[in-house]
């Protein structure tokens, strides 16, 4: 390879390794070699920012594999190679990125042949260890806080690796909550499976063979008014030990209630929304002892309902945490949060509350619109005092917060083999200065610096965007310019450079609720983010500098979603003085050269509807006129309205549509509910015409309903561009 940065540690560390590997290439065995060899592997893939760096990874490793096959050593190749495949299977999402749904079985095989071949073997035993992450099961449970008397219930059951769960109904109280909440995890684990339970029985929950997470919803028979524990376990002993247990609290009662912003409350029955008059509110108070260091409830006010089922709470100056016990007609309502939902896991403790971050930054004090960039070091506790060891592969997301605490910016993170990761963030101009942070949502970490003009600039950065549009795989030249505010120009200053690749899909809408690309897009698609390019320049005398890239896609990426690539280019300038001054601009490509919007509100009256304007443009947003087919097709609208799930959608099903429908008929099944799956009637409009002015509708047989109107043209290339959207 070849690199102006000769300065560059990476540079120097590759040079290094080469030099190993020079030094082994003729012993007698092979060991050496290999260890190194794989090193360097490993350590190009990390830092490597070519596009198809995993295919090459993973052929090299391939190639190990293959040329010394009768070698211990191999054994870490086999093991690197299923990480890479593990890796890959963490992305799959039921219902949305299941492109790499048997990627985890594929390393699963993997671990298993290395530690057969070579069991006491460094790769081996890396292997088995892999294999037991990936064999344990998980389990856990989403139930509504409160269902209604007399009429049977669902749970949503999360599980992977688990064939079947055995469920406990246990009739609890106020009280018995309040024993079972030790501050010993163990014993309140143990005092609640203890606890004799009034229903037990068993599910068998459909399994696929590729050790992912699934989920189902499970029917709960009706129970009589009361507070229960409903329990969960792939044992049907409820074992303490290598056993993971699911909790949850529910409250069987007929009573609701709501409030307004102005203090009114409106006691309710649950089942048919009919006011109950006279319903007895005792207002509860939960304050913090410093002395016992537990929470204590005390009685505060009481009220009565009146025959709209009505309250007023009375307004304090104070904050007041507050819970209400309501009785009517022999029936008591009195939530607890606290209870609500957790897990006991035999297998491992968990590694949020035994692990933590060391976050560094590059700097303590940084200027708006600067970069910050940072690594973080997580450890987790070892089984010995004051022991602790790296955390390798563990997932989490660092949030960027401002002067007010807010979330900026967030980014989600996977620790490499040393239990570190890193990354950037571009501050924000124009907000309030002053104490920023970094914030690791699962270890709770946060690390604190500032934001100031601590300093008057002397110079300032100005990135242009590129005119005119690109293609994909086209080399991009972005030019730029430092200059002084006194007018000079800032010749001979460094410029460090980054391109970052993001990926954003065109939004259609689906009855008020976004859908990316065709579909609802999985967490953290939108905005995925690619280093593609680096590296250092020096500005000329008239201060200018040029940055060129190739257009590189993500080819990962369905073409058929319309993506489209922005691609960020940041370069920080440093003048003879030391002074560092930044500027940013993005280009964006994609596979369509235009754009199509359709410009319809999503509710509207009839007769309001005499036009529609599809909006084109290129992908900078500048109108470009042309011609489009316009169709709008009638919806059939599903007989009845449907509850809204308060969980995400399973992807599983133990029960069949009408023996569901039989027990919840106005409950979702699937995606019924979706105004995308909802049937076509009939087609009212089928017209093409120019785009970016009012295109009268001629039809008079437009009904009240749901309507899909789709826009499709051509771009210059041939490629086609389609905008959906539902209007109601």
């Amino acid at each position: 390879f070849t690199t102006k940065d000769t300065a560059s540690l990476q540079h120097k560390a590759i040079l290094l390794l080469q030099e190993i590997l020079k030094f082994h290439l003729k012993d007698n065995n092979a060991d050496a070699l290999l260890d190194a060899d794989l090193i360097r592997l490993n350590f190009v893939n990390e830092h490597a920012v070519n596009e198809d760096k995993s295919k090459l990874y993973e052929a090299a490793l391939k190639n190990i594999e293959e040329k010394y096959s009768s070698n211990p050593a191999i054994a870490q190749a086999m093991y690197l190679r299923a990480k890479i495949y593990n890796e890959r299977g963490q992305q799959f999402e039921p219902l949305a990125a299941t492109e790499n749904q048997y990627e985890i079985k594929r390393a699963k095989e993997l671990c298993e042949a290395a530690y057969k071949k070579f069991p006491k073997s460094e790769g081996g035993i890396n292997a088995q260890n892999l294999l037991k992450t990936i064999l344990l099961p998980s389990l856990s449970l989403q139930t509504e806080k409160v269902n209604i008397p007399g009429q049977p219930f669902r749970t949503l059951v999360s599980y992977k690796n688990t064939k079947a769960v055995y469920f406990r109904i246990i009739k609890t109280s106020k009280e018995e909550l309040k024993k079972t909440n030790s501050r010993d995890y163990d014993k309140t684990w143990k005092d609640i499976v203890a606890l004799k339970p009034i229903k037990t029985w068993s599910v068998a929950l459909p399994g696929l063979p590729d050790y992912q997470s699934h989920s189902a919803e499970i029917k709960i028979d009706a129970l009589p008014v009361g507070m229960y524990y409903i329990l969960s376990s792939p044992d049907e002993s409820f074992s303490l030990q290598k056993n993971i247990i699911a909790k949850q609290v529910t409250y069987i009662s007929n009573i609701s209630y709501l409030h307004n912003n102005n203090n009114d409350f409106y006691v309710l029955n649950r089942d048919n929304g009919q006011p109950l008059n006279n319903a007895q509110v005792q207002v509860w108070l939960t304050n913090y002892n410093y002395t016992t260091s537990q929470n204590e409830d005390t009685k505060a006010e009481n009220y009565a309902t009146d025959k709209n089922g009505l309250f007023k709470l009375k307004k304090t100056k104070d904050y007041r945490n507050i819970n209400f016990q309501i009785k009517y007609a022999g029936e008591e309502l009195f939530l607890d949060d606290n209870n609500y939902n957790s897990y006991y896991n035999g297998f491992e403790q968990s590694v949020e509350a035994e692990s933590i971050t060391f976050l560094f930054t590059d700097r303590s004090i940084y200027r708006p619109g600067q970069t910050v960039f940072f690594k973080g070091i997580v450890l987790k506790k070892g089984s010995k005092a004051n022991e602790t060891a790296i955390l390798p592969s563990f997932n989490t997301t660092i949030q960027l917060k401002d002067a007010n605490n807010q979330k900026v910016s967030e980014v989600k993170l996977e620790t490499n083999e040393f239990g570190s990761y890193n990354g950037s963030f571009k501050l924000p101009e124009g907000s309030l200065n002053g104490q920023f942070s970094l914030y690791d949502t699962t270890t709770k970490t946060a690390q604190y610096f500032n934001v100031e003009e601590y300093k008057r600039p002397k110079f300032f950065v100005d990135v242009q965007k590129p005119k005119g549009t690109y293609r994909l795989l086209d080399s991009i030249k972005v030019t730029g310019t430092a200059k002084a505010y006194a007018g000079n120009n800032i010749d001979g200053a460094k410029v460090s450079y980054r391109v970052v690749r993001k990926v954003h899909y065109p939004i259609w809408w689906d009855g008020g609720y976004p859908l990316y690309g065709r579909k609802i897009m999985p967490t953290g698609r939108q905005g995925d983010q690619q280093e593609i390019a680096n590296g250092e320049a020096k500005t000329d005398a008239k201060g200018e500098f040029k940055i060129t890239f190739k257009a590189l896609p993500d080819e990962t990426i369905d073409k058929k979603s319309q993506p489209t690539f922005y691609y960020e280019v940041s370069a920080d300038i440093t003048d003879i003085n030391g002074e560092i001054r930044s500027g940013n601009t993005s280009v964006a490509v994609a596979y369509q050269m235009l754009q199509l919007e359709i410009n319809v509100p999503e509710r509207l009256s009839i007769d309001s509807l005499k036009t529609i304007t599809i909006k084109s443009t290129n992908l900078n947003d500048i109108e470009k006129k042309t011609t489009a087919t316009v169709t709008i097709q009638q919806l059939k609208t599903p007989a009845k309205i449907f509850r809204e799930r308060y969980w995400q959608q399973p992807d599983q099903f133990v029960m069949s549509k009408e023996e569901y429908y039989g027990d919840f008929p106005y409950d979702v099944y699937k995606e019924e509910d979706k105004v995308k799956n909802y049937e076509v009637a009939d087609k009212v409009y089928d017209k093409t015409d120019s785009t970016n002015e009012a295109i009268p509708l001629t039809t008079n047989q437009l009904k009240s309903g749901w309507y899909k109107i789709v826009a499709i043209t051509k771009d210059k290339y041939g490629e086609e561009v389609k905008a959906e959207k539902y209007v109601q």
